[in-house]
């Protein structure tokens, strides 16, 4: 039950209503410049209000063959009965791409042996009732690998890394 403040406002709004996540513990990679979705990251939520916001995290752990994999993020959004549309992504200029996030993060010489977390939030508005649901699709813009969770050398050694990533929606009142 919300209470009312004398401005108007209520403790309702900005509480988080319902949270759902998707953690990938397993590996996969990418190599070409066709846009894939990232291993198993899409999480799916029904919004109880269509007033209400989405608050999107993204926790990606990757991994390349070499320093300028140059490594392409994008947020895809689907709404059943709507639409479906990247979000949270640059303007298009030139031949720019247009991404949630992206560059080069790997350090030339140690590449091979990182693995690099890459973290994002996107607050959207739900706009409907609809299933919406998330998901994560790589590029990249080199004849390279990514790696998802892993690193290039993935040798059976205490000194090599393996991780999980994760994709959380949450529910926020408005």
């Amino acid at each position: 039950m919300a209470i009312y403040y004398g401005d108007g406002s209520n403790s309702g709004s900005g509480r988080i209503i319902q949270v759902k996540q998707t953690v990938d513990t397993y590996t996969s990679s990418k190599t070409g410049t066709s846009a894939v979705q990232v291993g198993n990251l899409a999480v799916a939520i029904t919004p109880k209000s269509s007033s209400n916001k989405i608050l999107i995290q993204v926790d990606l752990k990757l991994g390349a063959t070499s320093g300028s994999v140059e490594p392409m993020i994008r947020l895809l959004r689907s709404v059943s009965g709507g639409s479906t549309d990247y979000v949270y992504q640059g303007g298009g200029a030139g031949s720019r791409s247009q991404v949630m996030f992206g560059g080069d993060e790997f350090h030339a010489n140690n590449a091979p042996w990182e693995l690099i977390q890459v973290a994002g939030t996107y607050l959207d508005n739900a706009q409907s009732t609809g299933v919406h649901t998330y998901r994560l699709y790589w590029n990249i813009v080199n004849s390279n690998t990514l790696y998802l969770n892993r690193c290039h050398h993935d040798n059976n050694s205490t000194a090599i890394p393996r991780s999980a990533s994760s994709i959380t929606a949450m529910e926020v009142a408005a």
